[in-house]
């Protein structure tokens, strides 16, 4: 999961949470998981939109610098 993230481009460091995410999601409801037929898509597919989450998230954070913009 760790070089799927990483061949997306996302930093090594927001992988390694993404995958920690994930796998803290899956011990939290595994007694909710019963429906899961294919184990490795739900597993890359979660971590492939935690790592959108976390993108997203730090882009809504990232402070504005105007003086790095010529008008």
């Amino acid at each position: 999961m760790y070089s799927y993230g990483l061949s997306f481009g996302f930093r090594a460091d927001d992988c390694m949470d993404a995958i920690h995410d994930v796998f803290l999601k899956l011990f939290a409801q595994k007694n909710e998981l019963h429906h899961v037929s294919n184990f490795r898509f739900y597993l890359f597919s979660s971590f492939r939109n935690r790592l959108l989450d976390i993108k997203k998230r730090q882009n809504l954070t990232e402070p504005f610098d105007a003086k790095s913009y010529t008008f």
